[in-house]
């Protein structure tokens, strides 16, 4: 963390149903449905901080040369740091959360649209190790808005361009809060309406500077015990063969796995199963295009880790990959 950071903590209050996808719609077909994040990815949430900061290359060359490139510039901006996607592993990423507020009780998002209020984690990790408790689980509203897309020429419905996107509706008077790392001045009043995810969606934003002690202990690194978590924000890795191997394999961790000594599995509506699924880094607006895709635990995903870092996994420098242990201030 350079001298001239500050913590901050990033409030999101929606003010309509919000969309975020996951990948791309897949290709020519009579008819396409996406999928999408509960909350807002940290793909997302980077967007957004460059536009509360005022970042934008309208009178600069734009950083598209190179894959990865506008990630990396965003990033330094942001941090007067340099981004390194292989690092598994940061005490301080730039975002971490998200924890959504609903009637002011804390909860967790798991993907599908599910939230566990805090009170219930060890429960959720407990039945995800095979323990059968009941637990209040609230389901997002969500809703599937077709669109389609136009010829150019003809100006009608272009074949296999009929979609689905999928928006997640909040509660009212839900709030998203984040827990932010970022060099940005203090005397100025960070809070208005912007544009969140896709679609062109609204939301209420505000940054106040409160800092904000998430983690419940101080060491960092190695742990000498593995402890469970339950991963916030997709976490990142990348099979060379096929397999996600975790730690303490015989052949080696796969990238991104190396903090994770065990996966126990994610709540899917009945049961709770190990899921891994490709996930994108998000639409790059200042390119014009798709960032790559990697494989991931989706956020709710239960995992034993060894390590006592509050983001692990490939690009934990921007968030991915944040988990919440059961000791863990929230913001």
């Amino acid at each position: 963390m350079t001298s001239n950071q500050k913590t901050l903590v990033l409030v999101i209050k929606p003010l309509e149903p919000l969309h975020f996808g996951k990948t791309q719609i897949p290709g020519i077909d009579l008819a396409g449905r996406d999928a999408a994040f509960t909350a807002p990815p940290p793909s997302t949430i980077l967007g957004l901080l460059a536009s509360i900061k005022g970042i934008n290359y309208y009178n600069k060359p734009k950083p598209c040369n190179r894959p990865l490139e506008d990630l990396k510039t965003t990033y330094r901006e942001l941090t007067g740091e340099e981004l390194t996607p292989t690092i598994e592993g940061v005490d301080r990423p730039l975002i971490w959360g998200p924890v959504v507020y609903i009637e002011k009780i804390p909860h967790i998002p798991i993907e599908g649209g599910y939230f566990v209020p805090r009170g219930e984690m060890e429960k959720y990790i407990d039945n995800a190790a095979g323990e059968n408790s009941k637990i209040k689980i609230k389901k997002a509203t969500v809703n599937i808005k077709p669109g389609i897309a136009l010829d150019p020429t003809s100006k009608t419905p272009r074949y296999g361009y009929l979609y689905g996107a999928t928006y997640v509706g909040y509660p009212l008077a839900s709030e998203i809060r984040y827990v932010v790392n970022m060099a940005i001045p203090t005397d100025q009043n960070y809070k208005g309406v912007y544009r969140l995810g896709g679609e062109g969606r609204l939301a209420q934003i505000e940054l106040r500077e409160k800092p904000v002690d998430i983690r419940g202990e101080k060491p960092e690194g190695e742990s000498k015990k593995s402890e469970d978590a339950i991963v916030l924000t997709p976490l990142l890795f990348q099979p060379e063969d096929g397999y996600a191997r975790t730690a303490g394999h015989p052949k080696g961790p796969t990238p991104g796995l190396e903090c994770v000594e065990e996966i126990r599995g994610i709540y899917t509506g009945d049961t709770f199963k190990i899921v891994a699924e490709p996930m994108g880094l998000g639409y790059s607006e200042v390119c014009n295009r798709r960032r790559p895709l990697y494989y991931a635990l989706p956020p709710g995903t239960v995992v034993k880790i060894k390590c006592k870092y509050k983001a692990v996994g490939l690009f934990s420098q921007l968030g991915y990959g944040a988990i919440i242990r059961t000791k863990d201030r929230l913001p």
